[in-house]
């Protein structure tokens, strides 16, 4: 069924529709998939993106973030990471809901796509050197407790109070 912003599903979607679903724009910019998670790899950064199940329930969370490659860590570990949510309560209500394979409500599949482009994508395409990262950190990142000490030590960042 179609509304005014695009391909509604009316039925319960499962894992290999969602997995598709952001394979389908991964892809096209270079990210390879291994089961749920995608990578991205250039001379200097790792780029992931996981779809992560809850324990709870089958509620995913899209978690992605940057690995540097030149700080020595196991390939699981993020340096600089974040989850796909939202800005506003409804943005944050949108994409929970639509990445709860439980829920019986309609999932717009079409504004799903343009929210992961507008937010995820546009991250993960602007962002492709350790000077791009560094600049997203400081710029953008509410709050730079959730970088680690050797990330912030890596790029000269100050740490506690005399920011």
């Amino acid at each position: 069924m179609e509304n005014g912003f695009g391909h509604l599903l009316n039925y319960i979607m499962d894992i290999k529709e969602l997995i598709g679903i952001i394979d389908k724009d991964l892809s096209p910019i270079g990210f390879k998939r291994k089961n749920k998670n995608w990578f991205f790899e250039n001379l200097e950064l790792i780029k992931n993106v996981e779809l992560q199940k809850s324990n709870y329930s089958n509620l995913y969370y899209l978690n992605y973030g940057f690995i540097i490659k030149e700080i020595n860590v196991d390939s699981k570990s993020r340096h600089v990471f974040n989850q796909l949510g939202g800005s506003t309560t409804q943005e944050k209500a949108f994409v929970k809901e639509f990445l709860d394979l439980e829920s019986k409500n309609s999932k717009d599949i079409d504004f799903f796509e343009d929210y992961l482009n507008r937010n995820l994508i546009y991250y993960l395409n602007k962002i492709n050197t350790t000077d791009d990262l560094k600049k997203h950190i400081i710029n953008d990142l509410p709050d730079l407790d959730m970088i680690p000490f050797v990330v912030k030590e890596y790029f000269n960042i100050p740490i506690g109070p005399e920011l």
